[in-house]
């Protein structure tokens, strides 16, 4: 390989981070994020866990994490377990610095307390 051929590799990662990553969210946005949203089911019951990222597997397209917080209906999952999210099931990142979208939502609902609570526990 020559150096021209290592520039061309560089380019051709650096390009592919930039990527949509089958989802709403680019690669290099998924590399950045300190934790990712994702509904997690089973049967007919549905919930959305924010997941503390641990390693993003751009070849697979998963995020590997650990779930930050407690479920209600889902009872297979538990506080601190391992789960992998595919990229196109990320719902929301939360991004150092930055407040994800769906928290923006819920700062502007009736849901205010619990979102600045939640805020404050991720801090």
């Amino acid at each position: 390989m020559t150096m021209s051929d290592d520039n061309a590799l560089g380019n051709c990662l650096e390009g592919s981070r930039k990527l949509q990553s089958e989802g709403r969210f680019t690669v290099d946005q998924l590399l950045k994020a300190r934790m990712v949203k994702s509904a997690f089911s089973i049967g007919n019951r549905i919930e959305h866990f924010w997941v503390k990222v641990s390693e993003v597997q751009v070849e697979n397209r998963l995020v590997k994490g650990k779930l930050e917080h407690g479920h209600v209906q889902i009872t297979h999952l538990t506080v601190g377990a391992t789960v992998f999210v595919p990229f196109k099931d990320v719902e929301d990142v939360w991004i150092e610095g930055k407040v994800p979208e769906s928290l923006k939502s819920a700062l502007e609902s009736t849901k205010q307390e619990d979102a600045w609570m939640f805020i404050s526990w991720v801090l």
